[in-house]
């Protein structure tokens, strides 16, 4: 038989054992973010300090919208421990409440405290285009889309055709500011044009305006007329005295 005290440090040793192989739900991530994208959030996080004693084998992420207050808008559980995930099919311009909670063997572990994200669309097309032609130079001006599509305008495409055409083409790509006139240059070739403008934020360009029509001048050049006048010779003769 073995001494008491054998017998109780024996024990001892077990129940730390147990203690150390003890095994729990993992603890909150951190850093949770939140980017708005077209009708989509995209979200990261860091994976929480502890996991439990247990691998992590993925992520519950819960997303609640102002559009349901008090109500669970969604639940994604992903099957890896990848510290990043995308949210689809969103409402663009609803503000978005999401928590992240770590998953291990054990269990889902105390989610992220909420953070907000809002996913943004296409602008829509601006208004009550017009426009002027004067020496050769066309300046348009427009109105704000009255829905900008959630995201900030950060410029314009101009795009033009002759009338006669079906084909739209690209005047200026972007005018690379929210501002609401551009002014360029068009050749004085007598033809009629239409010209259009389309809003552009982060999710892209969004839908023309209505079209403005102007036509350009002709130009004719007439070359200059040169009139040679022959010299006048006159011949005297000599007097004889």
């Amino acid at each position: 038989m073995l001494p008491v005290g054998a017998v109780l440090a024996t024990i001892a040793v077990g129940m730390v054992a147990g203690v150390a192989d003890a095994q729990t739900a993992p603890g909150v991530p951190s850093g949770l973010q939140a980017v708005g994208g077209y009708e989509r959030l995209v979200l990261s996080w860091y994976p929480p300090v502890s996991d439990g004693g247990s691998a992590i084998t993925g992520y519950q992420i819960v997303w609640t919208s102002t559009a349901s207050v008090g109500m669970i808008s969604g639940i994604s559980q992903t099957t890896n421990a990848w510290t990043t995930h995308t949210l689809t099919g969103l409402t663009y311009g609803v503000v978005y409440s999401i928590t992240v909670a770590a998953i291990n063997s054990q269990g889902t572990g105390t989610p992220t405290s909420p953070v907000q994200g809002t996913p943004y669309t296409l602008p829509g097309p601006p208004v009550d285009l017009s426009g002027q032609l004067v020496d050769g130079y066309v300046t348009l001006s427009w109105l704000t889309p009255g829905a900008i599509g959630g995201a900030t305008v950060t410029g314009y495409q101009i795009e033009g055709k002759p009338t006669e055409s079906d084909v739209w083409n690209v005047t200026v790509l972007n005018t690379g500011s929210a501002a609401t006139t551009h002014t360029f240059f068009l050749l004085p070739d007598g033809r009629t044009y239409d010209f259009r403008a389309s809003a552009i934020n982060a999710a892209g360009v969004g839908p023309a305006s209505g079209s403005w029509l102007v036509t350009t001048p002709t130009t004719t050049t007439v070359p200059p007329t040169t009139t040679t006048v022959p010299p006048t010779t006159t011949t005297v003769p000599p007097t004889t005295t």
